[in-house]
């Protein structure tokens, strides 16, 4: 249990470091948008790892936010990849913060204390660059 709950913390807090070094290399609406299009890659690990069934109206939600996230990494020629070096960050920080919300959800029977690790761990995680 305390495995799966330091797994959660190192998740959540590495998400939101990611996502204020990202701030700090890109523009702020590459930075936010990646970051919170966090229902994407919980709703893809899932369908992919826990079996879930997904009904059309969540599927009309990730495909308009991904038509967003198209739109804000720019329709051109070429595929729409991050370009800057705080992009990729951004992109990081949502897939982790997706992880570390779905081991979450798989506590027995979450108590104060039980929430209280990972939220220490992922403090401490998020200010270990600046150490």
């Amino acid at each position: 249990m305390v495995r799966s709950l330091a797994v959660c913390g190192l998740f959540l807090g590495g998400a939101f470091s990611r996502y204020a070094s990202s701030l700090l290399l890109t523009d702020v609406v590459r930075a936010l948008l990646p970051f919170h299009l966090t229902p994407i890659w919980g709703t893809a690990l899932r369908v992919f790892f826990l079996g879930e069934m997904l009904p059309w109206t969540r599927v009309a939600n990730l495909l308009m936010a991904l038509a967003g996230l198209l739109v804000v990494l720019g329709i051109g020629d070429t595929v729409p990849l991050p370009r800057n070096s705080g992009d990729w960050p951004a992109l990081l920080s949502g897939v982790c913060r997706a992880i570390g919300a779905l081991k979450s959800i798989h506590w027995a029977a979450p108590t104060p204390s039980n929430r209280s690790l990972p939220l220490c761990l992922a403090v401490l995680w998020s200010r270990w660059p600046s150490w």
